[in-house]
């Protein structure tokens, strides 16, 4: 999996003018060790996604940005998984670009209005019964 880093040098907070060009991508390279190890190669994946998507269009990381980004992906994910998303790239965005996209406030009342009223389904869990009457009327299959 490969990050670009020629392009962050100009938004990371390490990109004052007397860091050399190998500082800069030393920083980058420690910041990514701060995502969480779990799973660090999906917050990546879906800024690479963004990035990538916008890196055409804009350059910028405005809010108005965002906005537009969250709002054409909410016409085919759920609330909550626009949230998951926000929350890894808030994270992600914050460590290569040093922008705290937490403070945008039309971005976060879009994902509240998003998930007003939406109730996420609850998977149905199997109570002892259920499991005994599996395990008395299962059939028994042997492979031979």
């Amino acid at each position: 999996m490969s990050i670009n880093t020629n392009d962050d040098s100009q938004h990371s907070s390490c990109s004052e003018p007397l860091t050399s060009p190998h500082m800069v991508e030393t920083a980058n390279a420690v910041s990514l060790n701060l995502l969480p190890e779990k799973s660090k190669e999906r917050y990546i994946l879906d800024y690479e996604k963004m990035y990538n998507g916008k890196k055409n269009k804009t350059k910028s990381w405005s809010e108005n940005v965002l906005l537009t980004y969250f709002s054409n992906l909410s016409k085919e994910i759920k609330p909550s998984t626009l949230w998951s998303l926000y929350l890894m790239l808030k994270t992600t965005i914050n460590m290569k670009h040093n922008i705290n996209i937490g403070t945008y406030p039309k971005l976060q009342a879009f994902l509240k209005r998003k998930s007003t009223g939406f109730k996420s389904k609850k998977s149905k869990v199997l109570t002892s019964t259920d499991i005994k009457k599996f395990i008395d009327e299962a059939p028994i299959i042997f492979n031979t």
